[in-house]
């Protein structure tokens, strides 16, 4: 059975520079720590980086010793925050790194592009180039960028550029901006619930917004099983048909678009039952395999789906074959 990683995570020497150079947030401190808030710190292992063939072999031993096919390389949360002008350059050094993973190891891997959000002209000429001269299958980014979110007005140019593409959108959490999350430390603020809330209403508004009405082949992409929007959306649905003065633009019932534009990767969950509720609800069709590898272990998340109580069809369907379904509607 082939497995493909589709949220498999690095850092470029080039994103890690940068981080090391700041005084602001982001930062990183004593070049051990990433720091996203006060009291949220994400140890940067060696894993993460790519930009030594050391690097890569021990990421591919770790594949081989899972039998992991492959995986689709996602920079890490940072670059967004950059100045843009750092971003740009920053950007076209870390697309430039993973290509050259990629060439030099056949098979092995796939990319998501990163892009300079600040500027949107120079976002979309990088994000040709990626896709028509790098090959790459999508676009990697976060539930915020601080200031802004990609569900903005101003971002819609993108949006654009991903559907003419056939890119698909892999929105991943980073530490949220509502400020009700700070001050409790990780298990608020991070993967337990800041995480999963910031991305599930980032996803939300651009179904409420009717982002998929405007752009009907865009594809996005979400981790964590759905960030709980599975286990909400029937009263989504039943409040969407309730409302009376309305104020959201999307011309179907949320669980629409998690038909025909949204799916889900399994990456950080290890719980059958939540496995179940998104299965039941989106369907087995909509489940691709995702690790979020190196920061859950890669075994652990290839165990949960092997040893989940479904058929053998159904489960080649979320380790690859739902995923030569995506990529065929991006073609």
């Amino acid at each position: 059975m082939q497995i493909l990683d589709f949220e498999a995570h690095y850092y470029s020497e080039a994103m890690y520079e940068q981080m090391c150079a700041r005084t602001e947030y982001p930062l990183c401190e004593n070049n051990t720590y990433f720091r996203y808030t006060d009291d949220f710190y994400t140890r940067v292992t060696p894993e993460l980086f790519l930009h030594s063939d050391d690097y890569v072999k021990a990421r591919l031993d770790s594949m081989d010793s899972c039998c992991v096919n492959k995986q689709i390389l996602g920079m890490s949360h940072g670059l967004e925050e950059l100045p843009v002008n750092q971003s740009i350059a920053c950007a076209k050094a870390t697309n430039d790194l993973i290509y050259r993973v990629s060439q030099m190891n056949p098979g092995r891997f796939l990319c998501f592009g990163t892009f300079p959000i600040g500027d949107t002209a120079a976002a979309v000429e990088e994000m040709e180039r990626c896709k028509k001269e790098l090959s790459f299958v999508g676009w990697m980014t976060f539930s915020n960028f601080r200031s802004s979110y990609i569900d903005e007005p101003r971002y819609l140019p993108l949006l654009e550029a991903a559907e003419c593409l056939g890119l698909p959108i892999y929105i991943h959490p980073c530490p949220p901006s509502i400020e009700r999350l700070s001050g409790l430390g990780h298990t608020m603020a991070g993967g337990a619930m800041g995480f999963t809330i910031d991305t599930a209403i980032t996803v939300s508004r651009l179904i409420y917004q009717g982002i998929f009405d405007r752009f009907p082949l865009l594809q996005v992409i979400m981790g964590h099983l759905g960030e709980g929007l599975p286990y909400s959306l029937d009263r989504m649905d039943q409040i969407s048909r309730k409302q009376v003065a309305v104020v959201n633009t999307n011309k179907h019932d949320p669980s629409y678009y998690f038909k025909h534009n949204i799916w889900v990767t399994t990456s950080g969950v290890f719980s059958n039952e939540t496995f179940t509720c998104a299965r039941d609800v989106l369907g087995i069709d909509r489940i691709l395999f995702g690790s979020d590898y190196p920061y859950e272990p890669l075994g652990k998340a290839v165990d949960f789906v092997k040893e989940l109580p479904i058929s053998e069809s159904d489960r080649a369907l979320i380790m690859s074959k739902n995923a030569e379904k995506l990529f065929a509607l991006c073609k």
